[in-house]
């Protein structure tokens, strides 16, 4: 028994990658068959302005041929199912330093005050949060510092452990500037998560964005 896979290839290719997998066990999988170049001037930086004129591939029949994706109500068989994934990838990292020198990771999974994540990234001065903890052996008490610059100005963001939630943490987060949110923190400060916050396992977020599921172009005709 086959699997055929039919991949919206972001990079600009002669032809569409079509992929045939057979099924088999787990184990014999491997990560270097599904390993293609791709070449940063083949990454489309900026989408269409007409998002709906980007370039949609077809399948039909054994054959590859192209679109544009306004038609794509035109291929889709009456009844079909559409899946809308509106979810974004957040600068949710925070590495702090301490004075030792010693580099604690801090990742953002959940909000916990305020809960809604609207919320929380508008918040001011203080909120919570559950969080992965990288190198956790070298933060046993006390307050983390981080400096972030904000529009010429040095905010100074604490973190405090507050409690242990399995195996993540409660963390309260702090910082002495009366206007600027959390979000502005992760936007100024943050990053995306390594693999200290990982701690040898996956682990999924609730993080609220937009993957766009369409091969978007950028102005010149790359697609994205």
């Amino acid at each position: 028994m086959s699997i055929n896979l039919y991949f919206c290839n972001p990079v600009r290719l002669k032809e569409p990658v079509i992929v045939k997998v057979m099924t088999t066990k787990t184990q014999q999988i491997r990560i270097e068959d599904f390993d293609y170049p791709l070449p940063d001037e083949r990454i489309a930086k900026f989408p269409l302005p007409k998002r709906d004129e980007s370039k949609l591939l077809l399948y039909k029949e054994g054959k590859v041929s192209e679109s544009i994706f306004k038609h794509i109500t035109d291929y889709l068989p009456e009844g079909s199912l559409m899946v809308f994934n509106n979810t974004r990838v957040i600068q949710a990292r925070l590495l702090f330093q301490k004075e030792t020198g010693a580099k604690i990771e801090i990742f953002c999974l959940e909000p916990v005050e305020p809960h809604d994540y609207a919320l929380v990234f508008q918040q001011t001065e203080c909120c919570r949060w559950t969080c992965l903890v990288g190198n956790l052996k070298k933060w046993k008490e006390g307050l983390l510092k981080k400096e972030v610059q904000l529009d010429g100005e040095t905010v100074i963001l604490k973190a405090e452990k507050l409690q242990t939630c399995g195996d993540s943490y409660l963390i309260e987060f702090t910082w002495d500037h009366p206007t600027c949110t959390f979000a502005d923190l992760l936007q100024r400060g943050g990053g995306i998560r390594s693999k200290v916050a990982d701690s040898g396992r996956e682990k999924s977020t609730n993080q609220k964005s937009h993957v766009y599921g369409e091969n978007n172009r950028d102005k010149d005709g790359q697609k994205a």
